[in-house]
């Protein structure tokens, strides 16, 4: 029998070739159909009513001797000169307790109480802007040690900070023109794999379908990088507000300080396009005049 399509005569000597060659026409019909078909694409022309901005951060570690807090009120002063009002920190707002042997000797502070005391001084306080924010592995320390609920008890110093998860959490986003975006921060375990999209890939990879959100912003390694649509996800590796300390010099990896200002420009759904922008501003170690 001798079966044929527009590329010519396909042999089939018996029933399997048969099946294999109805598979393939089968195919080839399928690549020709989405090959042929036109979608309407629209891309979402910015304005104000369709158009979000954010600020986007992680791991400040308060109390630590390495911390930048000096770039960070500098980051949260140029984010209200532009206009934003919302701020997503992906965990570790402050130190911790005993998370690695001599933790204790890169701290300024210790103890419960006097890490909440320099949070509630230092972390930056600007009207109009609220900061979002999960619990990481450094502030749960003291959930583990003594079961309090460091989160809340941060919340409750400052209420423009909101606690919104721990290690994970959700932050739902509408644009004036009511389309939504759906930010999920989260703070995974782990050191920094051999290329800085690894974690964040498998951690979209995991993602059930249906479950995904639009963007997700990946706090812990102190690392900063956009990889766009993965999976349809945005995936951000935050960056930190803490300079390398002597535990990440001896691994050794970097740190990457600084945040980012996030542009997100929605259009409607069926339209199939949305436009996603992201900014790192960095913060560099300042030179040594005696080199």
């Amino acid at each position: 029998m001798n079966l044929k399509d527009e590329n010519g005569p396909i042999e089939a000597s018996s029933k399997e070739a048969k099946e294999q060659a109805e598979e393939l026409q089968r195919l080839r019909d399928i690549v020709r159909k989405y090959h042929l078909q036109q979608r309407d694409y629209q891309i979402p022309i910015r304005t104000p009513e369709n158009t979000m901005r954010f600020g986007v951060i992680g791991d400040t570690h308060f109390g630590s001797l390495f911390e930048r807090t000096d770039a960070l009120a500098t980051f949260y002063e140029l984010l209200a000169s532009e206009g934003v009002q919302h701020v997503l920190h992906a965990g570790d707002v402050i130190e911790g307790h005993k998370m690695y042997k001599g933790q204790e000797y890169e701290m300024y502070v210790r103890g419960l109480k006097e890490l909440l005391d320099i949070f509630e001084e230092k972390a930056p306080r600007i009207p109009g802007i609220t900061t979002h924010f999960i619990t990481g592995n450094h502030d749960l320390s003291f959930n583990k040690s003594c079961g309090c609920d460091v989160g809340d008890h941060m919340a409750t110093r400052r209420d423009d900070w909101k606690h919104v998860g721990d290690l994970f959490g959700t932050v739902n986003f509408m644009c004036k023109a009511g389309h939504r975006l759906k930010a999920h921060m989260v703070h995974p375990s782990g050191g920094t794999p051999y290329a800085l999209s690894y974690r964040t890939q498998k951690i979209i990879e995991a993602m059930s379908g249906g479950t995904k959100p639009d963007l997700l912003l990946v706090g812990h390694l102190h690392k900063s990088e956009h990889l766009p649509c993965y999976r349809n996800v945005d995936g951000i590796l935050t960056g930190t507000f803490q300079s390398q300390t002597p535990f990440m010099a001896a691994k050794p990896t970097p740190a990457h300080v600084g945040g980012w200002i996030i542009e997100v420009v929605l259009g409607e759904r069926s339209k199939l396009v949305s436009r996603v922008k992201g900014e790192f501003i960095s913060f560099y170690e300042p030179e040594d005049s005696n080199e």
